[in-house]
């Protein structure tokens, strides 16, 4: 599972331009495509706003959790 980064969006940032563009991440969603493919395996991509932090990886419960807090615990 992988973020579907805006690539464009970032480099047009300020002082992001060039390093963003130099960073080949096309290619490595490329090459981890082809590698996941070869072994069965599908790459998901998810939108940047899917609230993954804040998610449980076990149960799939959602909590708002403040800015300060870095790691969900499931009740």
């Amino acid at each position: 599972v992988i973020e579907d980064l805006d690539m464009k969006g970032m480099s047009q940032a300020l002082r992001f331009g060039k390093s963003v563009a130099d960073s080949g991440w096309g290619m490595f969603t490329s090459f981890l495509q082809y590698k996941l493919k070869e072994q069965g395996k599908q790459l998901i991509k998810i939108d940047k706003w899917f609230p993954s932090t804040k998610t449980c990886s076990c149960c799939g419960n959602t909590l708002p959790m403040p800015m300060n807090v870095r790691m969900y615990v499931c009740s």
